[in-house]
């Protein structure tokens, strides 16, 4: 559609993979109650989340930001914003520095978050990764 970056919401799975979705809890997308945390991330892709959008949506599943990173284009800028809905560890930040390093995703990704520790402790984790 030609854009030339894409923006995407990251939280992590109860099994520390992080995911693309943007909303608190699962209700109003998936229809069940809990958060993303709650869940592990094979619990995650048993969800419809886009049966209530009608017939063109059905079967949407929740994203893992390794699922995401393969459908954005190459030379297509992605800014990821790390969600604050539960805490985020070191564990989950390296995670998420080994998908982008696996996908290629480190050096057109740049990577954000209203909580100044996750950023400072993405800065710790690996000094090459872009934060905002």
């Amino acid at each position: 559609m030609g854009a030339t970056a894409v923006e995407l919401d990251i939280q992590f799975a109860g099994d520390s993979t992080p995911v693309v979705y943007h909303d608190r809890s699962l209700e109003r997308m998936a229809g069940v109650k809990g958060a993303i945390r709650d869940q592990t991330v094979r619990e995650l892709s048993g969800y419809d989340i886009g049966f209530r959008f009608g017939d063109r949506y059905r079967g949407l599943r929740v994203l893992t930001l390794e699922d995401a990173l393969a459908l954005v284009p190459p030379g297509v800028e992605i800014h990821l914003d790390i969600k604050d809905y539960a805490v985020v560890n070191a564990k989950h930040l390296r995670g998420l520095i080994a998908v982008l390093k696996g996908r290629g995703g480190l050096e057109r990704c740049l990577v954000t978050s209203i909580d100044e520790g996750v950023l400072a402790t993405l800065a710790g984790a690996d000094s090459e990764v872009r934060r905002g």
